[in-house]
């Protein structure tokens, strides 16, 4: 004789994977802030394998200090197949502390009444690792020597090139003046005096 009754087991999945986010870092702005560069979160779940874990990532990017200075907010989450999900931040900050490259023109030697200024003598140029060549700040100043002559000075023009993060470099273009023109000169009109006349050259 056998009777029978029918229990009801019920299996449910309420925890949330156990999430670790790679650790924060601080890289070069131009360096590579992805992923694959700067680690992956790992997940485990009590219930589901580690493999079938859905692990995705989002970014959120505050602005820092300079145009080249970021916080990245890389936010990593992980859902498992009854979509408990649970999240960690890791923080990537970018920096730029590397200088601009620049390239004054070359020295030259200029007569003393020639065009000095930057745009008959060269302008420098600069690239930057970051920066794009346009929004380079590029100035000059000039420490002016005196040389042998009045009209022969040392021009040391300093062009400064700085980046959005304030990084500078600068270089010397050195310009040589002279004065190598000898003067024009223009005699009294020939003329014929008594010999009692003052010969002078006030008369």
């Amino acid at each position: 004789n056998m009777s029978s009754c029918v229990q009801l087991i019920t299996t449910q999945d309420t925890t949330k994977p156990v999430i670790v986010c790679p650790a924060d870092l601080t890289i070069n702005c131009d360096a590579n802030s992805s992923s694959s560069a700067t680690g992956i979160a790992t997940a485990t779940d009590n219930c589901d394998p580690a493999a079938s874990l859905i692990i995705a990532q989002r970014d959120s990017i505050v602005d820092g200090t300079c145009a080249n200075a970021k916080f990245i907010y890389r936010i990593w989450t992980a859902t498992d197949s009854c979509m408990n999900m649970s999240s960690c931040v890791q923080l990537i900050t970018t920096q730029d502390t590397t200088k601009p490259v620049i390239i004054c023109p070359a020295d030259l030697t200029i007569n003393c009444d020639a065009d000095a200024s930057s745009s008959a003598t060269g302008v420098a140029t600069a690239t930057d690792n970051c920066d794009p060549a346009a929004s380079l700040i590029i100035a000059q100043r000039d420490s002016i020597v005196a040389s042998s002559c009045a009209n022969s000075k040392l021009i040391y023009r300093i062009w400064t090139a700085t980046d959005s993060c304030m990084n500078m470099s600068r270089c010397v273009q050195l310009i040589t003046t002279q004065d190598t023109t000898k003067p024009v000169i223009v005699c009294p009109a020939d003329l014929t005096i008594n010999c009692d006349a003052d010969a002078s050259s006030s008369a």
